[in-house]
């Protein structure tokens, strides 16, 4: 039997949210193929955990949530004709 890909979960100084709420020190969980499966604080050291510094933004494309690392410094939000953060 084939062994199940668990994903990957990348920890960072700041979250972005789809909707532009910023959160520190978040947990983003993906799966196999790089969707977002879930999101969580940091507490201490979690195991199997990859420390990206600087900011994750999430996006949603086609109805899935995707994440994209910003190395640091964290990016500014810009105006409506350039939505994209890094």
């Amino acid at each position: 039997m084939a062994e199940q890909d668990e994903g990957r979960r990348y920890a960072s100084h700041r979250l972005i949210l789809p909707t532009g709420e910023s959160l520190r020190l978040q947990v983003v969980h993906t799966d196999g193929q790089g969707r977002v499966l879930d999101w969580y604080p940091l507490k201490g050291e979690p195991p199997m955990v990859e420390w990206l510094p600087g900011t994750i933004v999430l996006s949603d494309e086609e109805g899935i949530t995707r994440a994209r690392h910003c190395p640091s410094p964290a990016p500014t939000p810009r105006t409506h004709d350039s939505p994209n953060l890094c």
